[in-house]
């Protein structure tokens, strides 16, 4: 009857371990997976990121640009008509 019960708990203990073998092995190869969706995750943010600054930076730089052409053109309208009005006097 002991030795019975020895079979029986060796069989629930064998299981056990079986069972945290598979399911260590298990989340170990899930993690792998979370982990490399993580990775192509990030890839894909930091390339989505990076397009959007660039477009960004290339609106803020033709801003720029035509800002300075205007206060160019202004600048120029501004002295030739003062010359103009020197010439006058």
């Amino acid at each position: 009857m002991n030795t019975e019960k020895l079979k029986i708990l060796a069989g629930v203990l064998s299981g056990m371990a079986i069972g945290a073998v598979a399911g260590i092995m298990s989340a170990m190869i899930s993690g792998q997976t979370a982990q490399k969706k993580l990775e192509q995750e990030t890839s894909r943010l930091k390339k989505e990121i990076g397009e959007s600054m660039n477009k960004r930076m290339e609106g803020l730089v033709n801003s720029y640009e035509q800002t300075i052409h205007e206060t160019i053109k202004a600048l120029k309208e501004n002295a030739k008509s003062k010359r103009q009005r020197a010439n006058e006097d």
